[in-house]
Formats: C-alpha cells, structure tokens, sequence
C-alpha cells in the first residue's frame, strides 16, 4: 500500500487523455495467442507474441508476428507482418510480407503506406 500511495502525491499530479472507445471486436476468423491487444480494434486475422495499439484493424487473411504496433494501422487482407515496429496511422495494404528478425526489427514509418 505504501508504494501505490506514493504514486498519487499531491505535489505530483498525474496528468493523462483518456481515449474512451468500445472493447475490441474478434471476429470467428481470429487466431490470438500471447499477445496485449488495446481496447478498440477489429481482429480477423492471427496475431502471435504482438503489442497491438488503441484502435488497429487487422484484416481477415493477415498475420503479425512479433510485431509492436502503435495506434489506428490497418492491416490489409492477406498481409505477413513479422519483426517490425510500425507508427501511428500506417497502413499496409498492397505490400503482402514485410519480415525482419528479432535481432534487428524493422520500423514502419508514420502515416506510411505500403
């Protein structure tokens, strides 16, 4: 108790934004294993050993693997994403297979499309 107590100070406040959206929606075709998914997000596809940001679409078809991936990306049908760090609002659509190792991750920029 001592501990939580010391995070909420008076002379510290916790300044946050909350984004209030509804909890994620998995659909029959979903496959989720050892993975965190945030609230809002469509899943159709497989997600294994990811991070999934607020608000993500992954289409039915697709695969992420090892992945982190910010907030509000969409994934297209079809798509393998595997290794990569992808920013905010990024979309990959049309690309069908982006892999990178554990060991050097690949990176998707923001607002990207591929």
């Amino acid at each position: 108790m001592a501990n939580a107590d010391s995070l909420f100070r008076p002379d510290w406040p916790i300044y946050t934004r909350t984004t209030d959206t509804c909890p994620t929606k998995y659909y029959d075709t979903a496959i989720v294993k050892n993975s965190m998914i945030s609230n809002g997000c469509i899943v159709k596809g497989t997600v294994e050993n990811s991070v999934i940001g607020r608000s993500v679409t992954i289409s039915e078809g697709a695969t992420v693997k090892n992945c982190i991936i910010s907030a509000y990306v969409k994934i297209g049908e079809g798509v393998h994403i595997e290794g990569q760090v992808i920013d905010k609002w990024a979309k990959i659509l049309r690309t069908k297979e982006i892999c990178a190792s554990l060991d050097s991750p690949g990176y998707i920029k923001r607002d990207d499309t591929l």
